[in-house]
């Protein structure tokens, strides 16, 4: 069986177990070579050859804790995507706010050009009655006559 197999035949609680094995085991020797006590079993003389590690074990170990690695990086992204979702549902309401906005942005811009037409037409007024004011009273006043006299 390759690391790889056997490394998918574990669930996510046992490779945590097995990681919280492991780290025990070490810190449990690390204080027992700082405080130079050592297990009976080291005392004794060691008869047979020690067996080097399996490298199908190695291969495995190094399986596990590249899932673990992975389970890590997996586990920070679901907690940065969950954030982003909470934020998402925070802004959902305030679209109908935008919406709303955007909608009177709109009646402003159509009653600015209306404005401005408004003032453009009585400019056009305001000049035409001074232009009008500005001829001599005298000469509609003469034309009104003829008018009369005919």
């Amino acid at each position: 069986m390759t690391s790889a197999r056997a490394a998918a035949n574990y669930s996510t609680e046992e490779l945590e177990q097995q990681w919280s094995f492991l780290d025990s085991l070490v810190e449990r020797q690390a204080a027992s070579l700082r405080s130079g006590v050592q297990d009976p079993e080291e005392d004794e003389p060691v008869v047979n050859v020690i067996a080097a590690p399996d490298e199908a074990l190695l291969r495995e170990l190094e399986a596990l804790r590249q899932n673990a690695r992975e389970l890590e990086v997996l586990r920070a992204t679901v907690l940065e995507l969950e954030v982003l979702r909470q934020k998402v549902r925070e802004l959902e309401p305030l679209q109908a706010d935008v919406r709303e906005l955007d909608s009177l942005r709109q009646r402003v811009q159509l009653l600015e050009q209306e404005r401005g037409e408004l003032l453009r037409r009585l400019q056009e007024a305001e000049l035409a009655r001074s232009e009008a004011s500005r001829r001599p009273a005298h000469r509609s006043l003469v034309s009104r006559l003829r008018r009369h006299r005919h």
